[in-house]
């Protein structure tokens, strides 16, 4: 197994004990940190440890600093790294076991036998596959979901989604003027909170008491072309009635499927929240987004569906 390790400088002598350890131990060591006291900045060794795990130069890292606080910091924010900054094999086994992280983060103040002890536990540890463990690893691989272009080979734009480490292609053939409103449409979709948290508190105590007339007056805030009760419309958010429950849909589209007739309002409610805030930044723009043919109900779409 071929195992990175990094420091600053204030981590280089814990550095030398761990790696002639895991040498005898028979571990390959690539090293990517410091080997001098000279002062330098974490982030940058940080860096090379989480490339190179996302390069798969190395199956797994070690990285050191003063506290390790600062290595974690930087190490987190590389996409696919899920570094973990541990204080005993306790810990050790369960960032590997329950978090599949892939890097141990250390302080320097570790006393060299403990922390030869949390680095055996650490590198002899493996992910439990587990689906709950599984499902929470793949909901933060969720939060590094992210929006790009890309030139095609009709020299036309597309642009893309990174979702759960897979490449899904949103909109082809665009010019790079559509291309570009088009993912700030996709980010706001991404990162926008269209949850109303105190309405739909109020929301879910209404429906709780059945007060549906009063649950109604909720949307008189919300155009009457937004949304339709108890029918299907064009361009509207449609809540119809099953024989399982009730059903939210968009342009024949499905959002909510056999939900209870409390969620199936809330959702309602919260959807039509988003397409208020996307039709007012439609309308801001408007006449740019014509002369580069993006209609409104493709923005509404691309952002609720």
């Amino acid at each position: 197994m071929k195992i990175g390790i990094t420091n600053d400088h204030r981590g280089l002598i814990l550095k030398q004990s761990l790696t002639n350890f895991l040498k005898k131990e028979g571990y390959n060591i690539i090293d990517y940190g410091t080997n001098t006291d000279d002062p330098v900045d974490y982030p940058d060794y940080a860096c090379k440890l989480g490339n190179a795990i996302n390069n798969k130069e190395v199956d797994l890292g070690i990285a050191i600093c003063g506290t390790g606080i600062g290595m974690d910091i930087c190490l987190n924010k590389i996409k696919n790294i899920r570094s973990a900054k541990v204080n005993n094999k306790e810990e050790a086994y369960l960032s590997r076991f329950h978090n599949d992280a892939n890097i141990l983060t250390l302080s320097s103040k570790v006393p060299s036998m403990e922390a030869l002890e949390i680095a055996q536990t650490f590198l002899s540890s493996n992910f439990s596959n587990e689906p709950r463990h599984k499902n929470r690893i793949e909901k933060i691989s969720e939060i590094e979901n992210y929006i790009y272009i890309r030139k095609n080979v009709k020299m036309l734009y597309d642009v893309c989604e990174r979702h759960r480490n897979k490449d899904i292609v949103k909109v082809q053939d665009l010019s790079m003027e559509a291309a570009i409103i088009i993912s700030v449409v996709l980010y706001k979709r991404m990162y926008d909170n269209i949850l109303d948290y105190n309405a739909t508190r109020e929301l879910r105590k209404l429906l709780d008491e059945n007060n549906i007339e009063k649950v109604i007056t909720y949307f008189k805030e919300f155009s009457s072309d937004i949304y339709v009760i108890g029918g299907i419309e064009v361009n509207k958010l449609s809540l119809i009635n099953n024989t399982y429950g009730y059903d939210i849909l968009f342009n024949g589209k499905t959002i909510v499927e056999n939900a209870s007739l409390s969620r199936a309002y809330i959702v309602l409610y919260n959807y039509c929240k988003a397409i208020s805030e996307i039709r007012k930044f439609y309308f801001e723009n408007k006449d740019y987004y014509i002369k580069n043919k993006i209609d409104i109900t493709d923005m509404i779409e691309l952002y609720i569906l």
